[in-house]
This record gives structure tokens, C-alpha cells and sequence, in this order.
């Protein structure tokens, strides 16, 4: 990884990063630090109460124990839920590797809260439009996660299809999500 590119950029929530659609107000901030997005991340991405169990979130502590102490047991689901808990917000609250780069540092709090590998660059162009970056941001997101939970296939000309094929399927649903107006400049 590099250090901060010498264009105008700004570093990206990662929640952003991860799905820009339902994000897409995290875009417009003005993340100059990591200390910036550490902050952005525990007031504004922290996950209320939740039960590990089924993944419901509460919106008190006493709703969660009524909940909790049901006598019929809630029925176990699979995955996570999506925010800042507890524990990582504690694990955010560590100072960072100062040797690292920005750019590692951005890509360490992208591994503890999603656990899977960072996309490609954790900055935003300020250069480009807004609706540009969303665009490449989502292509970006949605591509690479579809594509991972396709079955590979055996030749070149039907990866190469496969490809294309979730390219064009995806920017047609940002095509889609833009006629609709959930797309929309500042």
C-alpha cells in the first residue's frame, strides 16, 4: 500500500466502501485522518443492542433483556450484524501502528470490522463527481462480491463471460437505483 495520494482525496468510511447504496451519505464526509475515521465509525456506525443468537437489534438495554430472558428460545441465524459493537469499538479505541502507512492503518479497521480483504484503494477521488465515485465505488463492491459466489468456470471465454456479464448486470442496477433518484448529487 501507498501512502496518501498527492490529489485531492479524502479517506472513505468503510461501511461506504462496503456497500455504497445503503452508505451513500458516509460519501460526502471529509475523512483527512484515521483518527477521523475512527470517530465517524463509533458515532455514527455503532450497532445497538443485539442478540448474538438471532441477530435482532434492540433499541434499549431492556428491551434486549426482555428478549433475552423469553422463555421460548429465539431461532439461530446465520451471519452478522452490521455496525460497530462493543468490542470492536474498544479495539478501535487502540492507537495505531504508527509505522504503518495510512492507507494499512484504513486497511487494519477494514479487516477487524469485516474480516475479509479491503478493496482496492480506501480513499475517495475529491477530483472526481460525486456520482463518479459512487458509481466505481459500487462496481467496485458489488462486482467482486458476485462474482465470489459464482462457481468458477473451467475456461477462459466463460470466466471472461461471467465477468461481463456481473459488470453489466451491476452497473445496470446502479443505472437502475440512479433513474429512481436514490442517486443524487450534493
Amino acid at each position: 500500500m501507498t501512502s496518501t495520494p498527492a490529489r485531492a482525496v479524502t479517506l472513505a468510511c468503510p461501511f461506504y466502501k462496503l456497500n455504497p447504496a445503503s452508505y451513500q451519505s458516509c460519501a460526502r464526509l471529509k475523512l483527512s485522518k484515521i483518527s477521523y475515521v475512527k470517530q465517524h465509525l463509533v458515532r455514527q456506525h455503532i450497532v445497538a443492542a443485539y442478540c448474538p443468537r438471532c441477530l435482532e437489534t434492540f433499541s434499549s438495554n431492556e428491551d434486549f433483556s426482555a428478549h433475552f430472558d423469553r422463555e421460548e428460545r429465539c431461532e439461530k441465524r446465520s451471519g452478522m450484524v452490521e455496525g460497530i459493537t462493543t468490542t470492536m469499538k474498544e479495539q478501535l479505541s487502540r492507537r495505531a501502528d504508527q509505522s504503518a502507512s495510512e492507507a494499512e492503518q484504513w486497511c487494519d479497521i477494514w479487516k477487524l470490522l469485516f474480516g475479509r480483504e479491503p478493496p482496492a484503494s480506501p480513499y475517495i477521488d475529491l477530483d472526481l463527481p460525486e456520482e463518479i465515485n459512487w458509481y466505481n465505488d459500487y462496481l467496485f463492491s458489488q462486482v467482486p462480491m458476485r462474482l465470489s459466489e459464482q462457481v468458477v468456470p473451467p475456461s477462459v471465454e466463460e470466466r471472461r463471460e461471467l465477468v461481463l456479464g456481473t459488470v453489466l448486470e451491476v452497473a445496470q442496477e446502479w443505472k437502475t437505483l440512479w433513474q429512481q433518484g436514490r442517486v443524487r448529487a450534493i
